[in-house]
């Protein structure tokens, strides 16, 4: 019997389930409607997501794969048979109540674009972004130009241009004017009014400098484009960004001091076509001309009355200021630039410091410097601003930034191995104390207008005018200074002795950002008296010969960031006197890079800031012990590497630790112990490391940046030292085995322990 009523139940179960679909397709049309409507909104939040990154790729030049295309086609075809749907839905609202037919027909449509839209939304999973691409850096539109007035040469000149841009026949435009005249700050005015009323959808601005490094403006241009350049060949990069360009429907790409001809579709990738236009800003006329741009624009310089109008705020209403100040200003030449630092450097002067600098202004100079492009009025009122600085601390700080590339955004942290090596502040003992001073000193620049706020672009960071640096770079390279700048210069090979006359009594060497793939055996000119050697960012330098330090006596700071060199020279222990070593590398691009000896540096016992990053250090050696004037060490990004014990304690007067993406196993105190008795007081185990107490003996330290993977150090009870840390101002340190990318600067101190359970990070950046 239970046979045949469960045969009968499968058979009435077969017959009834589709006739109740068909039931179901007449009752629930209303609710299937919704549903798909519901269903159709999720989609849409999907379908927007795929489509930005499917947006994203192709402005990089990314192929987009066969099934993502297929998708976004079946969900637009399902997204225009769900709205005819419900357009018919709104207009027929009468006749369902009256048809079968018809609500028949649309609970059946609509329950089978449900299951359709289900089918996309899984689909959709598999290959959705889980991140949307990162939003490009703020635009030039977005950047206030605080120092730009309009006058009317200024306006001549911007009407001009605006007219040209808007010409369709014209591609290229030049504008010329004498260093210091405003050109660049017109620029940036003018681009973004463009952006503004929407003449162009893009605008993209970007230095050249005196020695253009193509890869360099490529790389900008992409940047500020999202599209990554990460090929070597200067051809590749250049088809790329050109493919990338013709994607654009109106784009304005301003190249700002350009000093010499260029072929822009060939050796950068830019074509002067219809969408695409470009201009040009230089010092010389004639280079407009190579450049067979279709108009010239001449920036002159400020008029009588504009120019007092310009330096009005100069005398701040002191009658008995007005007529001495009148006499600076027309002795500026009507130079904006020059109007405003004499400006900055005799605010709040006395009426007997006005006219001494009157009286410095009106006299011709004997012997007038050699700088291209710089008017000598200008050069005499920058000379005379820089002159005017209260201090030898304050003139030498703003001395080191010409060493860094033009245009090169400069931090605070920049700058201070800098300071630190050369002893700038004699009377201080401390890090802390060194970097407070160093920020008063960039400010007192900055108000000074020799440098320029640049946190825009990164932040708490100065850079400089073009021709502020021009003039720096000369005023360094005289009076005892004895600077020889060369950064940013292209220079594939070192400087040969014929190659500078002042190389032969050079202190201070600057080869930053070149592409040096060779240095010679031996420094034959002033290698007894060189004091700082910059090599910054020289990534083809990959070996430094054995004798290359030699007879460097004198050298105090040595910077080697971003030059991939394998391995230290054995030369190196002649740097007797080295208070500032910084090593980095790109080593990440070869696995295959051999480990990093760094036992050498412990014969360098004056060594103040130690920074060795990212270049494969597997052992931090007992030598590094005897560094005991140590106060900042960074090895941060050397992830194989181990520390030895009993070095860490030795660094009594450290301040600065980062370890960050480094070494993180601290030994369990016990552990640590038991293995130093095992060996036996003589050759320690490779596996034997120190221990958390180490670090946290250091009781000078103010910043730190460490993760402790095994919770274990800190304790039976999860103890964080709070004592011990007690003096840190900026730290980040992670507990657990949470990644370095997942840092948080926003966790509170004291939310680090809760009851019995430690939470994974620890971080703060006041």
């Amino acid at each position: 019997m239970d046979i045949v009523t469960g045969a009968i139940t499968q058979v009435v179960k077969y017959l009834v389930s589709p006739f109740m679909d068909h039931i179901n397709y007449l009752v629930y049309y209303k609710t299937n409607a919704n549903d798909l409507r519901k269903q159709m909104a999720s989609l849409g939040e999907q379908k927007a997501d795929v489509q930005r990154s499917v947006d994203a790729a192709r402005l990089r030049g990314d192929v987009i794969k066969v099934v993502v295309e297929s998708w976004l086609s079946k969900v637009n075809q399902i997204e225009f048979e769900e709205t005819t749907l419900h357009n018919e839905l709104e207009e027929r609202k009468g006749c369902l109540q009256r048809g079968c037919s018809l609500r028949y027909r649309v609970g059946k449509d609509a329950k089978r674009m449900i299951d359709d839209v289900n089918q996309l939304l899984n689909e959709g999973r598999s290959f959705a972004a889980v991140l949307d691409p990162a939003p490009l850096p703020p635009g030039l539109e977005s950047m206030q130009t605080l120092d730009f007035h309009v006058y009317d040469s200024t306006k001549l000149a911007m009407d001009k241009i605006v007219e040209a841009l808007k010409d369709e026949g014209v591609r290229m435009v030049g504008v010329y004017g004498i260093g210091g005249v405003g050109k660049t700050t017109l620029m940036k005015e003018v681009a973004k009014k463009m952006k503004k009323d929407g003449l162009f959808d893009q605008v993209v601005m970007v230095t050249v400098s005196q020695e253009p490094v193509l890869k360099k403006i490529q790389g900008e241009i992409g940047e500020n484009l999202g599209l990554p350049l990460s090929e070597e060949s200067l051809d590749v990069r250049a088809r790329r960004l050109l493919e990338r360009l013709k994607k654009e429907k109106r784009i304005l790409i301003v190249l700002d001091d350009l000093w010499k001809p260029l072929n822009l579709l060939e050796e950068l990738g830019i074509p002067c076509e219809s969408n695409c236009k470009v201009v040009l800003t230089t010092r010389q006329l004639h280079v407009c001309r190579q450049m067979e741009t279709q108009s010239n624009v001449e920036l002159k310089v400020l008029s009588e009355g504009d120019a007092w109008a310009a330096g009005d705020c100069l005398a701040e209403n002191n009658d008995a200021l007005c007529e001495v100040a009148n006499q600076v200003v027309r002795e500026c030449g009507g130079l904006p630039l020059a109007i405003v630092t004499i400006g900055r450097a005799l605010r709040a002067k006395d009426l007997y410091v006005w006219k001494d600098a009157a009286s410095q202004l009106k006299k011709p100079s004997s012997s007038p410097p050699d700088i291209e492009g710089v008017h000598e009025k200008v050069f005499r009122s920058i000379k005379l601003s820089y002159d005017f600085l209260e201090s030898k601390a304050t003139k030498f700080c703003f001395l080191l930034c010409c060493m860094f590339p033009e245009d090169f955004s400069i931090s605070e942290d920049d700058l201070l191995p800098y300071v630190v090596g050369e002893g700038v502040f004699g009377d201080i003992d401390t890090l802390i104390e060194a970097r407070d001073r160093l920020h008063m000193q960039m400010e007192r620049l900055k108000a000074s207008c020799l440098l320029l706020d640049d946190s825009e672009r990164r932040e708490r960071c100065v850079r400089m005018h073009d021709v502020i640096r021009d003039v720096s770079i000369w005023i360094a390279s005289k009076e005892g200074h004895d600077f020889v700048v060369k950064s940013g210069r292209g220079l594939t090979h070192f400087l040969e002795e014929d190659s500078d006359k002042n190389l032969r009594k050079c202190k201070r060497l600057s080869l930053m950002q070149n592409e040096i793939t060779k240095l010679p055996n031996r420094l034959e000119y002033c290698p007894d008296q060189l004091m700082t050697l910059s090599l910054r960012v020289n990534d083809d330098l990959r070996e430094i010969p054995d004798g290359f330090f030699q007879g460097m006596i004198s050298l105090k700071k040595l910077d080697l960031v971003n030059t991939n060199i394998s391995s230290i020279p054995s030369s190196l222990s002649c740097l007797t006197d080295l208070r500032v070593l910084c090593i980095s590398t790109d080593y990440w691009k070869d696995r295959d890079h051999e480990p990093f000896d760094v036992s050498l540096i412990g014969k360098l016992k004056k060594l103040e800031i130690l920074q060795v990053r990212n270049v494969n250090v597997t052992r931090f050696s007992e030598e590094i012990g005897e560094l005991t004037n140590l106060k900042s060490l960074d090895l941060s990004r050397n992830e194989s590497m181990s520390f030895a014990p009993n070095i860490l304690s030795r660094l009594s007067l450290l301040e600065e630790l980062n370890l960050e993406e480094s070494f993180h196993e601290w030994e369990i105190e016990e552990e640590g112990l038991k293995k130093k008795e095992e060996d036996d007081g003589r050759i320690l185990s490779k596996k034997a490391c120190c221990c958390l107490s180490e670090e946290t003996s250091l009781s000078s330290l103010t910043r730190l940046k460490i993760k402790v993977s095994n919770i274990k150090c800190l304790g039976s009870a999860n103890n964080i030292p709070f004592r011990c840390w007690e003096n840190l101002t900026h730290f980040s340190i992670i507990l657990g085995n949470t990644d370095w990318f997942f840092t948080n600067d926003d966790v509170n101190v004291k939310a680090c322990a809760t009851g019995d359970r430690v939470v994974d990070l620890w971080s703060h950046h006041p």
